[in-house]
């Protein structure tokens, strides 16, 4: 599995994204039920997913967002 970074919302420009209907299993991090498209973009398909209440052991995830492999993540400062 590619290493996955999950980054603080606060983090994160939401206003970028759109939100899309999904929903996913994990069987070590739980359900993952928070998921973003491009906001403006004609593909409803998901950049970016969240674990909303994961399982204890990933509790520091909590709310968190990761991305998938088709976009590249910078830092703005």
């Amino acid at each position: 599995m590619p290493v996955r970074y999950y980054f603080p919302r606060e983090d994160v420009r939401l206003e970028a994204l759109s939100p899309v209907e999904s929903v996913t299993y994990c069987p070590f991090k739980g359900v993952a039920s928070d998921y973003w498209a491009l906001a403006g973009g004609e593909s409803t398909e998901p950049v970016a997913w969240s674990y909303p209440e994961p399982f204890p052991a990933f509790a520091e995830i909590a709310g968190h967002v990761a991305f998938y492999d088709v976009l590249t993540v910078t830092a703005v400062a």
